[in-house]
């Protein structure tokens, strides 16, 4: 999916709030978080491999991965982010 194309309409299957793309600070940090193997998704799968893109929940709390360019909306794939976002000073 290009960022070019209108998510107006997407809402977050979990909290139903508005979606928007991470942005490349974000996706740098989570990225960082999955190199280290720590970022798992709602039911507790280990997420291996690195994000090319990803939306967000408006709260910043839930973050859905795009795969191929294929938003993935299943609130069992989304990934919890409030422990890897924002970073920390120590992270």
């Amino acid at each position: 999916m290009s960022r070019k194309q209108d998510i107006s309409a997407l809402r977050c299957p979990v909290t139903l709030s508005p979606l928007q793309y991470a942005s490349a600070a974000m996706l740098a940090g989570i990225n960082r978080a999955i190199a280290l193997g720590e970022v798992q998704t709602r039911e507790s799968q280990t997420v291996s491999e690195p994000l090319e893109d990803a939306l967000v929940n408006s709260d910043e709390t839930l973050l859905f991965p795009l795969r191929g360019g294929v938003i993935c909306l299943l609130a069992a794939e989304a990934v919890e982010i409030a422990e890897h976002w924002p970073p920390t000073a120590d992270g």
